[in-house]
């Protein structure tokens, strides 16, 4: 049986290479994560044209920590070039580990100076 030194020295080791590891990772997340959220993003582009046929852009959006996103501009058309979404400002509140593998799930948005025509909601029950 391995001396208790021995053991504590082994434990040691491994703590601090996990916490080493641990902090690499959370600095090349906060290097990256602007182009984590171009990513998600472009995704959530994608779906929302491939799926719903709509269009959305953004005057700008940037991320705050890593679970806030902040929008100017946020734009959302239907085909038809309907208004369906317009905020001037929003701020949303995102669940951080589903926007690591590119999805966007919301827990909160807060809105200001905005239109949300409610007919084009049946576009989304597809």
């Amino acid at each position: 049986m391995p001396e208790p030194r021995k053991i504590k020295k082994i434990l040691r080791r491994i703590l601090f290479s996990l916490l080493g590891l641990f902090l690499v990772l959370f600095i090349l997340a906060f290097l990256f994560k602007g182009w984590l959220l171009d990513y998600a993003v472009s995704k959530a582009r994608t779906k929302l044209k491939d799926k719903y046929h709509l269009d959305l852009t953004f005057k700008s959006y940037s991320l705050h920590g890593f679970t806030e996103v902040n929008t100017e501009g946020l734009f959302c058309k239907t085909e038809n070039n309907d208004t369906f979404v317009f905020l001037n400002t929003a701020k949303l509140k995102v669940h951080l580990f589903p926007l690591i593998a590119g999805n966007i799930h919301l827990s909160e948005v807060f809105a200001s100076d905005g239109i949300i025509k409610l007919q084009y909601l049946k576009l989304l029950k597809k």
